[in-house]
């Protein structure tokens, strides 16, 4: 409320503003205007009286003639240009427009409901950038000036790219050394990952590449099967990329943390396809014990699914969004929650949604470590959605 009523102010105060070019033609002024011409009218007519009576001589009375008319000219010059230059409908309309074209603007882009971030925090979070930004430029520039740099220092500077977000250049640093011998399967897949976040999401062909390449290292990289899974999703192959994700958890004998990723965009997936979803307890998740898809469908109501139509099937999906989302009114603390719904409105085609469900879920992961794998997965999320 206070920053609704700030902003009222303000755009009264520029409309005054505005205003004051219009404003400042009183009627006093034309009143004094038209009050002098009518005593040079009487001046002149008593002129001419005098004339005929020879109380003034006529070179006098010509010459009283001349100065009267003159300030009269001069009357109606001044007359004509406050016509002219007055344009106060204009000015109006424009003081009007321009707070309410700036009210429009702001509640389509604006966001009223942001908390405030007090100025010292700006500042340091500024700081801590600009620390970044330099250290990333010295490590750069100390790699570039030697010909045998290390592998370790250009993936160093390939990750720093990548958490500040500069993936063109994350993807440069990487590039520099996966040719080399000893190039890793994860450094080839960081390679791809800065590729795809470099184009907002999509996985061009020189990224499927590095993705090929990281998995002829070690068949079971979990980075590279998830972007190959994502490929197949962008080129309409749903079915395909849900194999790629199911094949690999199934492949694997003990519990690893990136299944809780890989589980949630597979369930994602079967929801689209009309097949059951998985289930993370199966794969040995040790906290697993409340079911991972929340109060999803059944193994009726997924097999109902699959003979439903389009338009069927969107309104069943719809109707599983809509109570995974009253749910976490009550239960804000579930990140695989946010996960899901943030997912779900991505398959819905709802960017504005997917985007806030993410950026809950962003708030709950700055408690955990970066090693989490879903840090990777939601900053990802939030690059393809601009957020």
């Amino acid at each position: 409320m206070t920053f609704w009523l700030i902003a009222g102010g303000l755009a009264l105060l520029c409309v005054w503003l505005l205003l004051q070019p219009a404003l400042s033609k009183s009627p006093r002024a034309l009143e004094r205007r038209q009050s002098a011409l009518a005593i040079l009218e009487d001046q002149l007519a008593e002129v001419k009286r005098d004339a005929e009576r020879a109380v003034l001589l006529s070179d006098d009375a010509a010459a009283a003639e001349v100065e009267i008319k003159r300030r009269m000219i001069t009357l109606g010059k001044e007359a004509q240009r406050d016509a002219s230059t007055s344009g106060r409908g204009l000015i109006v309309l424009t003081a009007v427009l321009v707070p309410v074209a700036g009210a429009a603007l702001y509640l389509q882009l604006g966001r009223p409901d942001m908390p405030s971030v007090p100025i010292p925090e700006r500042a340091e979070e500024r700081q801590q950038l600009e620390d970044v930004t330099e250290v990333a430029s010295r490590l750069r520039s100390q790699l570039e000036s030697d010909p045998g740099s290390p592998t370790e220092g250009w993936v160093l500077l390939g990750r720093t790219y990548m958490r500040m977000g500069r993936f063109r250049d994350a993807a440069d640093a990487f590039a520099e050394v996966i040719d080399r011998p000893d190039a890793r399967t994860d450094t080839l897949s960081r390679y791809g990952e800065a590729l795809v976040a470099a184009e907002a999401g999509t996985v061009t062909p020189k990224a499927a590449k590095a993705f090929e390449r990281a998995l002829e290292l070690d068949p079971r990289n979990p980075a590279a099967i998830y972007y190959q899974s994502l490929a197949r999703e962008q080129v309409g192959d749903v079915e395909g990329a849900f194999e790629a994700l199911k094949n690999l958890l199934d492949a694997e004998d003990a519990f690893a943390p990136w299944m809780r990723s890989f589980v949630e965009r597979a369930n994602v997936l079967a929801a689209r396809i009309g097949i059951a979803p998985l289930d993370l307890a199966a794969y040995g998740a040790p906290d697993a014990t409340a079911p991972t898809s929340g109060p999803g469908p059944t193994a009726q109501q997924v097999e109902a699914a699959g003979r439903m139509s389009d338009e069927q099937r969107g309104e069943f999906i719809r109707s599983m969004v809509a109570r995974l989302a009253k749910r976490l009114e009550t239960e804000p603390d579930d990140l695989d929650g946010w996960l899901r719904l943030a997912n779900a409105y991505t398959v819905l085609g709802e960017p504005d949604e997917a985007r806030s469900a993410y950026l809950r879920a962003k708030d709950l992961l700055s408690a955990l470590p970066q090693s989490d794998p879903r840090q990777k997965v939601v900053d990802e999320a939030l690059a393809t959605l601009g957020g």
